[in-house]
């Protein structure tokens, strides 16, 4: 695949981008740049971006030098890369939208699937932004897969990114290719698990998660370079995008993210309030008029004032040089003024003879004579019309290329390069190059450009009718599928992936024969009921006999009680169930084993995974676990009385002693005459369980037992107090000490304090 960037402008040194560069792409405004460039600017050139590195093309060429001194994108750049030419991948995937997992703080800010041109290879790319000021080592991640059906099917689990050195906001991993070998692979989503960080500390992660909000460019928002500074005058010289707010993260102007929980940015320590407050564009955009307004009034006024004292001083030049200056224009006019004014007045002749280039190189030769410096760059934009005129699209967009800041020259050469597109795709398309068509009107079709849509949906329709008739079924599919209704669609799709099945089934491609076969069966298409169970349980064997016993199960459920499938499928479902307790997934173990019934010792190996689940969850609030465990207490299984016992013991601890109900005051010694307050916490019991607490207490030789002091759940939290009068004891000092118990009697707290 040819390099597209190749022949572009880098915008830092104006050279031309050629094959053999190591070249970097900003993933926010994606304009190329050479890596050496980027380095020198410290990021990218366009004016108000603040992206990171999102593609390094050649990057094999890196010297060590570059590496040293690239920024934290580019540090990161991975071995794992093993092909020469990152050009020959082709992005068939994209997410959506970012995302980030509830309490992981790392933002995965890109998911890519990429395939590579050569052998079919598929690789995931992501992207992630570190969201803590803690330096992140490693992380462990999975690559979940669908197919193109929407199937679950083999990913990637425990892939590793290792010796990271992150600091906050910086961007990792864009580099690294993570392969997958299932090339029936056609979207992915990436889950965190793990985090290792550099102070050896990790973090399990949670595989919920949330979308997060992306930004605007003030520039693209306010129209005005101005307006931008006037609104970070108003907030912080850093101020970039449009400030917005997620559900866990908010986006400062100046770029950076932020938790939800922080009232002002990391960075630049501004407030999201304040800067929402102030961002009124309507207002910002009025009152940098209005400032603008009256800086020109105030430039004209000067300028006026500057103009009116150099008059004067002239003047009086003027009447002492007249008879030098009626000399000099005597001997000199010809030479300095009438020469210049014959060229001038020829260069526009040239102008409307439509001879632009001569025209241009007058004017330029004519240097700051009149306006010529501006009638050149005006006679470019009128060549550039011309062009325009006589359809000569590509060579239009070259010339106001040339002009780009002229008027609206750039957008013109935006429309005429997408003319010559549309045109070449055309002319491709009446060639019967449908694939050439397909490319060029699949870019049109981002802009919305003519009906470029509708011939995109043209040649796809005429390579999948070509893919057919050649007996490729899947590609045939594949882009019947992307039709959807247009024209038959509906209907070839539907016989090229039968045919695809049939293909399938004589080659032995059980499993793809059966996943396409089961996706006609919904549709009672022909005999793809029958075809589908035979499929499935052919597919299911052979997973069976590699030991695949997870997708046995998924295969033989779908071929039902063909012939000895029902047999097969509880083996598989026992096998898969010793798999997944050797993995230690107990849960799903559990699960399995349970739909088995008395499937040789399966009630056995139920308790052997639910014992294993509790010892490796000793958490009291953990609903598994008390499931598991209450199961297996009742069943009288090894120890699990004694564990669910002091698992879910009730605890009462004494927390303050003081004299006033509050809480504060934690006293080693108390009044006698003074009232007594003991506060104290309730932890154990089951999850959600409660228990009835009472109390005793014994000072003096005396004692007296408590009713019931409430219903309490692990956390809560009380206090008790006495009074002198309950005991009639008075002047007797000494040890006082309170004693808890349980709704059964057993004593679960004490302590005692000195009464003076």
């Amino acid at each position: 695949m040819k390099n597209k960037y190749i022949g572009k402008k880098c915008p830092y040194c104006k050279k031309k981008l050629k094959k053999n560069d190591t070249i970097v792409v900003c993933n926010t405004c994606m304009v190329p740049h050479h890596l050496s460039c980027w380095q020198a600017n410290e990021g990218c050139t366009t004016p108000g971006c603040s992206g990171s590195i999102d593609i390094v093309i050649n990057q094999n060429k890196i010297t060590k030098h570059e590496k040293d001194a690239s920024n934290s994108s580019v540090e990161q750049i991975e071995t794992e890369i093993t092909t020469n030419e990152t050009s020959n991948l082709e992005i068939i995937y994209n997410a959506a939208e970012s995302k980030l997992q509830n309490k992981v703080p790392i933002l995965i800010e890109k998911i890519t699937l990429l395939k590579n041109q050569l052998d079919d290879t598929l690789f995931a790319q992501c992207a992630f932004r570190s969201l803590t000021n803690k330096s992140i080592k490693a992380i462990l991640l999975d690559v979940v897969a669908w197919d193109i059906w929407g199937n679950v099917t083999e990913g990637v689990e425990g892939f590793q990114l290792l010796d990271l050195k992150t600091s906050r906001e910086s961007v990792f991993g864009q580099t690294t290719l993570i392969p997958i070998t299932n090339r029936n692979v056609r979207s992915i989503d990436i889950v965190i698990k793990k985090i290792l960080f550099e102070d050896q500390s990790m973090e399990e992660c949670e595989e919920s998660y949330t979308t997060i909000p992306t930004q605007s460019l003030l520039i693209n928002a306010l129209g005005t370079k101005e307006a931008v500074n006037y609104y970070a005058k108003k907030t912080t010289k850093l101020a970039k995008f449009v400030p917005v707010v997620g559900e866990r993260v908010w986006r400062c102007t100046c770029g950076a993210t932020n938790a939800i929980e922080e009232k002002t940015c990391y960075k630049c320590n501004i407030g999201i309030i304040e800067q929402q407050s102030l961002y009124q564009p309507e207002t910002i955009i009025a009152e940098t008029k209005r400032i603008l307004e009256e800086n020109r009034k105030k430039e004209e006024t000067r300028i006026a004032q500057k103009r009116e004292t150099s008059k004067k001083r002239k003047k009086r030049i003027l009447l002492s040089l007249v008879a030098i200056i009626l000399i000099a224009g005597a001997v000199y006019g010809i030479g300095w003024h009438l020469i210049p004014l014959i060229r001038y007045n020829q260069a526009a002749s040239d102008v409307k003879n439509n001879e632009f280039d001569s025209a241009y190189n007058t004017y330029i030769a004519l240097g700051d004579y009149k306006d010529s410096a501006d009638k050149a760059i005006e006679t470019i934009y009128k060549k550039a019309e011309y062009l325009e005129n006589q359809e000569q699209f590509t060579e239009a967009a070259n010339e106001y290329k040339r002009i780009s800041s002229y008027q609206d020259s750039d957008k013109k050469a935006s429309n005429c390069r997408k003319e010559a597109d549309y045109r070449e795709a055309i002319a491709k398309f009446d060639a019967k190059d449908y694939d050439g068509a397909r490319k060029i009107f699949k870019e049109l079709a981002i802009f919305d450009y003519s009906d470029s849509k509708e011939w995109l949906k043209k040649s796809k329709y005429m390579l999948a009718e070509n893919a057919l008739d050649s007996n490729d079924y899947y590609t045939a599919y594949s882009l019947y599928y992307e039709l959807d209704d247009y024209e038959d669609c509906i209907e070839k799709k539907q016989k090229s992936q039968y045919l695809y099945a049939n293909e399938c089934m004589t080659q032995k491609k059980y499993k793809e024969a059966s996943d396409a076969f089961d996706d006609l069966r919904s549709n009672n298409y022909e005999d793809s009921e029958d075809k589908c169970v035979e499929a499935s349980y052919l597919a299911a064997k052979d997973f069976y006999d590699s030991k695949n016993y997870e997708s046995a199960v998924t295969y033989f459920e779908r071929a039902g009680d063909y012939e000895n499938s029902i047999s097969y499928l509880e083996d598989s479902k026992y096998e898969h169930a010793l798999e997944l307790i050797d993995n230690k997934d107990y849960i799903n173990a559990v699960y399995l084993l349970g739909s088995l019934g008395n499937y040789k010792d399966s009630k056995d190996k139920i308790n052997e995974a639910k014992y294993a689940y509790v010892k490796a969850n000793k958490k009291a609030d953990d609903l598994t676990t008390y499931n598991y465990l209450k199961a297996l207490k009742d069943a009288g299984y090894s120890d699990s009385t004694k564990i669910y016992n002091d698992l879910y013991a009730w605890k009462v601890k004494v927390t303050a002693i003081n004299n006033s109900e509050n809480g504060t005051n934690n006293c080693s010694s108390l009044r006698y005459y003074d009232d007594w307050y003991f506060h104290f916490k309730v932890t154990g019991g089951t999850p959600n369980g409660s228990e009835a607490i009472y109390c005793k207490l014994t000072y003096g030789g005396a004692s007296t037992r408590k009713s019931k002091l409430n219903d309490y759940r692990s956390g809560g939290t009380g206090w008790v107090s006495w009074g002198l009068d309950s005991y009639n004891i008075y002047n007797l000092t000494g040890t006082c000490t309170i004693y808890f118990y349980d709704s059964k009697g057993n004593k679960i707290g004490e302590d005692s304090v000195t009464i003076n």
